[in-house]
């Protein structure tokens, strides 16, 4: 990622025989942006550069690596592939702090991820 993009999300392609980048997140998106980027009910894999200040001042920043396949999804076709290809994918990712699998768009929460830091 080397800190362009605040985010990157990807994609099963349609023939499901490929990852594609659906969206690059400019560098001053926040986690707001991320989230309404994401759709509520297909899988995708995205990699997330979080960036926070601690109540005791200190800066933290981690690269989150995100499974995101809701429940809502009926193309079991493409849940499968992302569960089946999380870890090729991830692989081309460097320095990643945090896999974090995620079922419910409402469960992409800033607050949630940050505690788990």
């Amino acid at each position: 990622m080397k800190r362009k993009h605040r985010y990157i999300i990807f994609k099963v392609s349609d023939d499901k025989t490929a990852c594609e980048i659906e969206k690059l997140g400019a560098r001053d998106a926040d986690w707001d942006d991320f989230k309404n980027s994401m759709p509520k009910n297909n899988s995708r894999w995205a990699v997330y550069d979080l960036e926070f200040t601690e109540d005791d001042g200190r800066k933290v920043a981690k690269i989150i690596f995100v499974m995101y396949s809701p429940d809502d999804n009926t193309d079991n076709t493409e849940k499968f592939t992302i569960a089946c290809n999380k870890d090729l994918v991830k692989s081309k990712v460097s320095e990643v702090n945090m896999d974090w699998q995620v079922n419910r768009w409402d469960d992409l929460d800033f607050e949630a991820i940050k505690k788990k830091f």
